[in-house]
């Protein structure tokens, strides 16, 4: 659930923050439909910094796409070597690794872990199915 990011916190009055990611149950996006920032354009510095972002937001879903190309080969050996789809133990030592990285990128431990948390979660449910 998105609402569950902490990692928001430094900006509890965005439009990112879990207050107002929906609104009345439904999400923002429906919400701030028709809206502006303002009644004139957004300055170019601003659309320049979001462009940005969505090429970067492209890239990371690329990548994750790329993860779970590689955690089905994964799946694939596990369920042809009849090894249990999931490995607490690997899971703990990858979410203690990347939560220490976060210090270096200035990123907030607890959100990067209920990320990862979330991908490995579907990346094991992906295992089970490859068994069945």
């Amino acid at each position: 659930m998105l609402g569950s990011f902490d990692g928001l916190r430094r900006y509890p009055d965005s439009l990112y923050s879990p207050s107002f990611l929906f609104v009345q149950g439904a999400p923002a996006k429906d919400f701030l439909k028709g809206k502006r920032m303002t009644p004139q354009s957004p300055p170019d510095e601003l659309l320049a910094a979001r462009k940005q972002i969505d090429v970067i937001d492209r890239e990371l879903v690329e990548l994750l796409g790329k993860r779970f190309e590689s955690t089905h080969q994964v799946g694939l050996l596990k369920a042809r070597q009849a090894l249990e789809p999931v490995d607490a133990t690997r899971e703990a030592e990858k979410l203690a690794e990347l939560s220490a990285l976060c210090g270096q990128h200035n990123l907030n431990p607890a959100l990067v872990t209920d990320l990862f948390s979330k991908i490995m979660a579907e990346v094991v449910k992906n295992h089970r199915q490859l068994r069945e």
